[in-house]
């Protein structure tokens, strides 16, 4: 029989023995990079320096200095915006990456040998010219056209920086107001804002980085922009057509006719095993849609919890749908997916994040779709589990 005792017994002195030698290697290893009492005096600088251009900045590769007491190597540089930067690297390492910088002029960096005496070495200064920046890229690709009931943003972010977009138009006084602003690092991305008249208006982007560099309100070529013609599609129009393999949208006294009644405090909700929940909508008649716009189940707090992550969006190729609701009479047109502005985990929210709900959730549909008449929305991914709740999909497009 084996003894449980001495098998915990051996378990725990391993144990012990394993956590006093991490403790007594981690000691001897701080106490190598402690200060030191007393000096070896003012280090030497590096030497063998290289500067290597890069998008916004340059790596800086250079021989440490054999110091027997080297802290760091230390960059000091001046961005584009007048601002100084400081970067540094520990004495295992032979290179600094500068960064941050928009323009291709000539600059300079000083780098400094630092000893574990907070002693500095003499500075020794680095020529280099950096490369064109993602953020200069990004500027000059903008485009700002006219869209329904607003505007149309495009650029290619070629170098997939993460840069904040902050989207403008005047309000009805002439001043800009932002209209939305979004992070991104897409390479090449499109975000239209809506809700604006046909009349001449003006719109334009604010592009900023990490780095505190910003572009200024870019506007469009053209100057001034007038939105095109845009309407709601009325929700006594829009019929649900309850196709064989459709979700019932019944749970919890959910109804599939809420889902377009135009009425954000009734639902629809799918039980987990009609996964993947589908609804099928019938316009009506053919239009030319330009977005549709998603509202979850706003339950005091609880938004991006039991709700649409991803969906998609079908026309039919068929003429009339089946009743048994076949996939092959279907065409994808588009995937959707819902973004949580603040980042926060699953089962938290923040005041933005609740605004931004209670807004709804834009997705513009191919400038160039043909008209359609018959629509099926598929969800693919949820914030919690499988069996999801929606408030309202409202439909825009040209009304004739």
């Amino acid at each position: 029989m084996v003894n449980h005792l001495n098998l915990i017994s051996m378990k725990t002195k391993y144990i012990l023995y394993a956590l006093a030698s991490i403790l007594f290697f981690s000691c001897t290893e701080e106490n190598t990079r402690q200060i030191v009492n007393g000096s070896y005096g003012k280090p030497d600088a590096p030497t063998e320096i290289n500067a290597i251009p890069i998008a916004g900045g340059a790596i800086i590769k250079y021989r440490i200095p054999s110091s027997p007491d080297l802290l760091m190597v230390k960059a000091v540089y001046q961005l584009s915006n007048g601002k100084q930067r400081e970067v540094s690297a520990s004495y295992f390492i032979d290179s600094l990456i500068i960064e941050g910088l928009i323009d291709t002029q000539p600059h300079e960096v000083k780098l400094y040998a630092i000893s574990r005496a907070l002693e500095v070495s003499d500075a020794v200064s680095v020529p280099f010219t950096p490369l064109e920046s993602a953020f200069s890229k990004v500027i000059k690709s903008m485009k700002i056209i006219p869209d329904y009931s607003g505007a149309n943003f495009s650029w290619i972010n070629e170098d997939e920086e993460l840069l904040t977009f902050d989207l403008q138009a005047a309000n009805d006084n002439g001043v800009m107001m932002t209209a939305n602003v979004l992070q991104s690092d897409e390479d090449i991305m499109t975000v239209s804002v809506h809700g604006f008249d046909a009349t001449p208006r003006k719109f334009a982007c604010n592009v900023a980085d990490k780095w505190g560099n910003e572009s200024g309100l870019i506007y469009p070529d053209r100057g001034d922009i007038t939105p095109m013609p845009e309407g709601r599609l009325d929700p006594k129009n829009i019929a649900v057509m309850r196709l064989s393999s459709d979700a019932q949208w019944k749970a919890n006294n959910g109804r599939d006719v809420n889902l377009t009644d135009g009425d954000v405090t009734t639902y629809g909700r799918s039980l987990p095993e009609e996964w993947p929940p589908m609804v099928t909508l019938d316009l009506g008649k053919e239009y030319y849609l330009s977005r549709v716009v998603l509202f979850q189940w706003t339950f005091e707090t609880n938004i991006y919890y039991n709700d649409v992550k991803t969906f998609e969006i079908y026309r039919c190729i068929t003429g009339e749908p089946s009743p048994d609701g076949n996939m092959s009479e279907w065409e994808r047109m588009m995937t959707c997916r819902l973004v949580k502005p603040s980042g926060t985990p699953y089962g938290e929210s923040t005041v933005y994040d609740i605004r931004a709900a209670k807004a709804g959730d834009n997705f513009d549909f191919p400038r160039d779709m043909e008209p359609v008449r018959y629509l099926r929305i598929r969800v693919t991914d949820t914030w919690g589990w499988q069996g999801i709740a929606i408030a309202d999909l409202a439909f825009y497009g040209l009304i004739n």
